[in-house]
């Protein structure tokens, strides 16, 4: 059935991975380990909010490959290739079928989560090993134990995972680009205090003695986390009455595309702003938050199409490398960005 890669389908259950608190600084020097290769198809990805997929086939692209999940009839996610072995098809131009299966819309073949064949209509053996379609490893994961989910949203950009990664974790760009939405200009200043606390080929964490926005908020922690995840975390229960966390999850689509997937979890002292957020509609929260990305969409596809033409390399925090030539998800030295797995 293929080789198997891992899918999360995220959902609103617990997210200790999101909530921990920050590390303590370290004492002595942070030492940089080395990691002799990277897969990007050797590691979990997140794909959409359990909410959003309906009964109906969902389809998405993965590293340049077509994927598809659906509900089998236990409620479990599945995920195959999105392609019959019979015609090569769109398996996510199906349906559903009443036992669980996926049934393809071509000449009804159907198949269970493991990529085995469950039927042929023709007359077909099932049991064919050539009957099968290529089967991934899908789960749905995280929760909020006690946090407000609010601001989950999703979408869909013209540029690179790779640039998405480096615009999250650029602290000195908010105030300006983010004028009016989340920030002022005047805000600005120095971020030299970041205290790198841990730094691998996994990624790093830093601690903002003061914070961005020029203390306002506090102590502050940014960590990356390969191959995929930025977490800030603001924990200001003394002084504010609240804690928050923004996760973005850069999802890579293709070169040139990708999919943000972004989580923000409140937790407060009162109990009535919860009570009141909660009220929200979904649809509102996602287009202010639409609205932050509306601030750099344009400018980071431009700038990413000359960082293409002029054939440059960069290297965003945590020892990650970056070749903007060729798909930066290859295996292998020098052509892949990325993390050792965790």
């Amino acid at each position: 059935m293929g080789r198997t890669r891992r899918v999360t389908v995220a959902t609103t259950a617990d997210i200790p991975q999101v909530v921990e608190r920050p590390p303590p600084a370290l004492d002595s020097p942070v030492e940089v380990s080395r990691a002799s290769s990277f897969d990007w198809k050797d590691h979990w990805y997140p794909i959409a909010f359990t909410k959003d997929i309906g009964s109906a086939p969902y389809p998405f692209t993965l590293l340049e490959e077509p994927i598809v999940l659906w509900r089998d009839g236990a409620g479990e996610y599945q995920c195959l290739a999105d392609s019959c072995p019979h015609r090569l098809v769109p398996l996510s131009e199906g349906r559903v079928a009443p036992d669980g299966t996926l049934q393809c819309a071509y000449h009804g073949w159907q198949f269970r989560g493991d990529g085995a064949c469950t039927l042929i209509p023709q007359g077909g053996d099932p049991a064919s090993p050539r009957a099968c379609a290529r089967s991934y490893a899908c789960r749905a994961a995280q929760g909020l134990g006690g946090w407000l989910a609010f601001g989950d949203m999703w979408r869909d950009l013209p540029y690179d995972a790779v640039t998405l990664i480096e615009n999250v974790i650029d602290a000195g760009h908010v105030p300006f680009t983010h004028h009016a939405t989340v920030s002022k200009r005047t805000s600005s200043g120095s971020f030299a205090d970041l205290a790198v606390t841990e730094r691998s080929e996994a990624g790093f964490r830093g601690l903002w003695p003061s914070g961005p926005r020029r203390g306002a908020l506090g102590p502050q922690a940014t960590e990356w986390r390969g191959p995929n995840l930025m977490r800030h975390t603001i924990e200001a229960q003394e002084t504010r009455g609240f804690s928050n966390i923004t996760a973005v999850y850069a999802v890579p689509i293709a070169p040139g595309r990708c999919r943000a997937i972004v989580r923000q979890p409140f937790k407060f002292k009162n109990r009535v702003i919860p009570a009141v957020m909660g009220l929200v509609p979904r649809f509102a929260t996602h287009l202010d938050a639409l609205k932050i990305l509306d601030d750099d969409v344009v400018f980071l596809h431009l700038q990413e199409e000359k960082v293409v033409k002029a054939g440059l390399a960069t290297k965003p925090p945590g020892q990650v490398g970056v070749f903007w030539r060729g798909h930066v998800w290859e295996s292998g030295e020098g052509v892949c960005v990325g993390c050792a797995g965790q």
